[in-house]
């Protein structure tokens, strides 16, 4: 029997990706608001972070995993002569109000909102 030996490397089997862990439990959504600033442009000072804005998105109440950041159905899309123009209505409006809010409010550190809502833990918000 001859051994021959090669120049070329043997192969090698590519290694199993390990992404997120995955929840123990199945996601069930509940709606929620979000209140996060916004930026916007000012001719004089450039882009200036004053602007506070909200958001109705959905959220795991058991793990604090953010499902959808904007959810449609409590908006009115209305068809204009530029185009259409997509605005919130009377309910999502009252939620936004602290008043008269039945939904959690959440406050987020940005506009680029993160995958999960931070510092919630088992149903509760660390302080």
């Amino acid at each position: 029997m001859i051994n021959i030996q090669s120049d070329e490397p043997r192969y090698r089997k590519k290694s199993k990706k390990r992404g997120e862990p995955r929840a123990k439990h199945k996601h069930e959504y509940k709606n929620c608001v979000f209140q996060y600033p916004s930026i916007r442009f000012d001719k004089a000072h450039g882009m200036v972070n004053d602007v506070i804005k909200h958001s109705i998105g959905t959220y795991c109440p058991v793990c604090g995993k953010i499902g959808d950041v904007t959810d449609t159905s409590w908006q009115i899309s209305e068809r204009g002569y530029v185009g259409i123009t997509v605005r919130w209505n009377d309910a999502a409006l009252s939620e936004f109000d602290a008043r008269t809010r039945t939904l959690p409010l959440f406050v987020l550190d940005d506009q680029w909102f993160p995958k999960s809502i931070p510092g919630y833990e088992n149903g509760i918000i660390a302080q």
